[in-house]
């Protein structure tokens, strides 16, 4: 049976955030699974080749990379607290938010992430990054609005039983059978 053995928990540090790193303290924990934190920093340009002095000019976006290091460094400890192995990813964006674009299906057994949902509707829907994160990868995905209540007891694994959705479920199946759900 596979193996839930690394798991990506993508933050925004807000609120539901929060509450998804809450979901991954309690999977990690019993399946033992290794953790990368990923928070993306959207830059005017691209950052990695930027030079010192250039960096200066952006003195807003600096403020958001020390605040991001700050807490992805606090994440990391709260979840080595729990006996998680993890590290932190911060990844620096050009263009508009395209978050699949740095995932490795290769690696990644689940993807955790809280979703705000849609202004106005936000008991009904999901954030326009949920949709897209599931959408474009195979990875199963798990959205989070609120703080668990508990244990987790039931999962539901939306599928059409295509073919391509086996691996995913193999997954899923491996999860429910760590967690006891």
């Amino acid at each position: 049976m596979k193996t839930i053995s690394n798991i990506l928990l993508l933050t925004d540090f807000s609120e539901v955030s929060e509450n998804a790193e809450l979901y991954a303290i309690q999977i990690g924990k019993k399946s033992n699974a290794k953790m990368v934190i990923m928070h993306i920093v959207n830059t005017p340009i691209d950052w990695r080749n930027i030079t010192l002095d250039k960096e200066n000019l952006y003195p807003e976006i600096k403020s958001k990379i020390a605040h991001a290091k700050s807490k992805l460094f606090e994440l990391i400890n709260r979840f080595s607290e729990h006996g998680i192995e993890a590290r932190q990813e911060l990844v620096f964006n050009m263009s508009s938010e395209n978050i699949p674009s740095y995932i490795s299906a290769d690696y990644f057994d689940l993807i955790i992430m809280g979703s705000h949902g849609a202004s106005g509707v936000k008991e009904f829907t999901l954030g326009s990054n949920a949709q897209k994160m599931i959408r474009a990868t195979s990875i199963p995905t798990l959205v989070v609005k609120q703080k668990p209540t508990g244990d987790i007891h039931t999962i539901v694994f939306a599928s059409d039983f295509d073919e391509s959705q086996k691996h995913s479920f193999e997954n899923i199946v491996a999860l429910a059978d760590k967690l006891k759900a």
